[in-house]
């Protein structure tokens, strides 16, 4: 019985462990929860799975012994100790915890049906809604749905419960619980049972509010549901109910959607583990059948077993299963066999000798000398009636000695091969593989120098180098532009896209241009446009190039090639939608050409009022512009002003912060003692608004120091350098081409005494 019991144990512990690990948090509830059954079932069964061994020994010999009287004595009883009592005592702790447990089983289950007997019933085919006057939580048993009847004639029970429940009952779940109350009480002291318990009754939870979600339901509304109902009474033990526990869980479960390929390599691990039970749990006997004469190859074997104390070289026998080793008459395996070699000849270099009777693979051979290494083995002998099978022959080598120390005719044909390979190629374009030079170097080093002097010259490869670091930006501004510092490189991060026709063109004279590339309404419509060296060209929907008012000046539709230096575009898309279409001049473009189909677009971002819910979970602290304050009242701020912006931390700690202001997340300005002035104002949160006229008369003052240098960017012009406080001539020209409407950003401000200043933003005025 307990051997049983602990196999059943442990058989349930690894499927339950590779549930938590693989299936929980997954999307496929109806899986899980077969899974979870079958795992009872087999856990069950392969402890009374029996595998028998027939093993043939000699008939035993008989003999006659004289009967021999003797002597009279007296028997006492022995006196019995506390462990003779104690299996009496374990099956009597055993049976009353049976009984009250029985007891148990029997009391709930006739609760339920009092109730039913006893309370109004509503029929809803196929379901009984039961209306009971004191309850406080919907559960179901069967077809049966037990609901408060006050709420229900006054239709206050939402239509998310009905479903909920009604799933329950569609599904049967109640009969996987009856299925454990029963287990349970069988196996009332083991607890795996009652984790298993609540593992399934969880993945009933899962199933019904899935199947609320498939009815259209908001997610958030119907959490909002599920917490109002946490906080109720508990259900019966044997029936489900729509406040079971673990509610931040299934909270989590609700939005999982586990991928078809990634659930089916999850699958695949049940397969090991299945074997793994099925060998490391079942029952293994052995049975004997007495023979009256030894077979053959037993005697021979027991023979060469014999003649291995005669011998001071090692003899390692092999019997006719090869995997049967005997090293000097000592039971030995491919995995002990180096160690066991070591010790017989004192960690010194020695022969082994191979005694069998039958022939041996060439493989093998090596297979051992690989095991053992020649670090310690010399040679190995075979044995006189031994012989080796190469490849379909046959070759009779008694007493032979093979030397381990050189390759043999395959491993030098295989190394000529692949150094001819190597040695034929251009250096310039090697194709690698690294196994084949692994394979290369290893039998080169078997080789004796005869064999090297005439085997193909040891080809000399150049592996490629490591693939150059790429730049990493020092800042990232959420608007049009990502600017990398000390450098003027800049790539707008405008929802630019280009589809699968889009062919990056080889190097070209004119790839190393700066570039600018972005989108531009014009006469109601938006236009692509490039700027080259600060020659800017807009682009209709049919890839004509316009002016500036959307006049066309191009006599016929731009080639593919001539709109961004060094490459080669056909198509230009802004949300999902095809705002410039060029002549696709790419040589060799035709309509047999398989264009690879665009990347997927990026996942939706999480609603941020989804987010601020799932951190008061987590019972985070909140703070509006710095303020303490509720979860309640940070969620309706946001709902009152999207653009509020949200920064979170330590959100995987115990007590995550969650911060809430009207400031740019992450762009905390740089610390200065004096604001600096713009024509005079001071900026309200580092942003002025301007005329086009104020912006041409642009000074910048501050207070104790001296403006000596900025960058101004305006969309669409080249980043300016300015070494003054104020614009020069040539910049009064670029900051013209502003337009209404458009954002500029000052930054890099730097003083007289070295120091830089926080960014500004200037909006042109209307």
């Amino acid at each position: 019985m307990i051997p049983f019991i602990l196999k059943f144990s442990a058989c349930l512990a690894l499927f339950m462990l590779l549930y938590k690990l693989l299936f929980e948090e997954t999307s496929a509830h109806s899986f899980k929860r077969f899974y979870l059954l079958f795992a009872v079932l087999v856990s069950l069964s392969i402890p009374i799975i029996t595998f028998t061994e027939y093993i043939e020994v000699p008939a035993p010999t008989m003999s006659f012994v004289e009967e021999v009287p003797q002597a009279n004595h007296e028997f006492v009883a022995a006196e019995k100790t506390f462990q003779d009592y104690l299996p009496a005592i374990l099956w009597s702790i055993y049976l009353l915890g049976v009984a009250v447990f029985t007891a148990r089983f029997l009391k709930n289950l006739s609760d339920i049906i009092k109730k039913i007997k006893q309370n109004p019933r509503v029929k809803d085919t196929p379901f009984i809604n039961v209306l009971l006057s004191d309850l406080l939580a919907p559960h179901t048993f069967f077809n049966f749905i037990f609901l408060n009847r006050d709420k229900y004639y006054l239709n206050a029970i939402p239509e998310e419960v009905f479903i909920h429940e009604q799933t329950h009952a569609k599904q049967k779940h109640s009969a996987d619980i009856l299925f454990l109350e029963i287990l349970q009480i069988i196996f009332w002291f083991n607890p795996l049972i009652y984790l298993l318990r609540k593992d399934i009754k969880l993945n009933h939870e899962f199933l019904a509010d899935r199947a609320v979600l498939e009815q259209g339901i908001e997610h958030l509304s119907y959490q909002q549901l599920l917490l109002e109902f946490s906080s109720h009474s508990n259900s019966p033990e044997m029936a489900n109910a729509i406040n079971y526990s673990s509610i931040k869980k299934r909270f989590t479960v609700m939005k999982t959607k586990t991928s078809k390929n990634a659930f089916l390599l999850r699958t695949l691990m049940i397969l090991p583990l299945l074997a793994f039970t099925v060998y490391g749990f079942s029952e293994k006997k052995t049975e004997t059948i007495y023979s009256n004469k030894l077979n053959q190859t037993e005697q021979a074997t027991t023979n060469l077993e014999n003649a291995a104390s005669k011998y001071e070289t090692p003899i390692l026998v092999l019997e006719k299963n090869s995997l049967k080793l005997k090293l000097n008459g000592q039971r030995t395996s491919f995995a002990s066999l180096k160690n066991d070699f070591i010790k017989l000849i004192d960690s010194k270099k020695s022969n082994l000798s191979l005694s069998t009777n039958d022939g041996v693979k060439l493989s093998l051979i090596y297979q051992i000398r690989d095991v053992i290494t020649t670090e310690y083995l010399e040679s190995i002998i075979l044995s006189e009636n031994g012989y080796i099978i190469n490849d379909v022959h046959a070759v009779t080598l008694g007493d032979t000695i093979i030397h381990l120390t050189s390759a043999n005719d395959d491993q030098i044909k295989e190394y000529n091969r692949l150094a001819k390979k190597y040695n034929e190629m251009e250096s310039d374009h090697m194709m690698v593989k690294k196994s084949e030079l692994e394979r290369i170097e290893y039998i080169y080093n078997l080789m004796t120098d005869a064999q090297k002097a005439k085997a193909e010259l040891y080809p000399e490869v150049r592996l490629p180098p490591p693939p150059p670091t790429a730049p990493n930006p020092s800042k990232s501004l959420s608007g049009e532009t990502i600017i990398y510092e000390d450098s003027n490189i800049q790539i707008t991060t405008d929802p630019l896209e280009f589809n699968g026709e889009e062919i990056i063109a080889e190097e070209s004279p004119n790839q190393n241009q700066e570039y600018q590339t972005g989108f531009k309404i014009i006469a109601g419509k938006p236009h692509f446009y490039v700027t080259v060296n600060d020659n800017t060209k807009y682009y209709n929907r049919k890839g004509f190039e316009v002016n500036s008012n959307g006049v066309v000046v191009s006599k016929s539709q731009v080639n593919s090639s001539d709109v961004v230096p060094g490459q080669n575009i056909s198509k230009v898309y802004q949300d999902d939608k095809v705002v410039a279409e060029f002549k696709n001049n790419r040589p060799g473009y035709g309509d047999n050409l398989r264009i690879p189909t665009p990347p997927p677009p990026p996942p939706k971002p999480k609603d941020p009022i989804d987010h601020l819910v799932e951190m008061a979970k987590k019972d985070a602290d909140f703070y509006l512009e710095g303020k303490s304050v509720s979860s309640d009242q940070a969620i309706d701020a946001l709902k009152n002003n999207r653009k509020l912006n949200i920064e979170t931390k330590n959100s995987n700690s115990a007590k995550p912060k969650v911060y809430i202001t009207t400031a740019p997340i992450g762009s905390k300005p740089l610390p200065q003692d004096k604001p600096i002035l713009v024509n005079g104002k001071k900026p309200q949160d580092y942003m002025i608004v301007m005329t086009q006229d104020e912006l041409l008369k642009l000074n910048l003052e501050i207070e104790g120091s001296e403006i000596t240098s900025y960058k101004l960017k305006i969309p669409g012009v080249k980043t300016l350098m300015i070494n003054s406080n104020s614009l020069d001539e040539s910049s009064k020209i670029e900051v013209a081409k502003a337009q209404k409407g458009d954002n500029l950003q000052l930054f890099d401000i730097k003083t007289a005494d070295g120091k830089k200043n926080a960014p500004i933003m200037i909006q042109v005025k209307e």
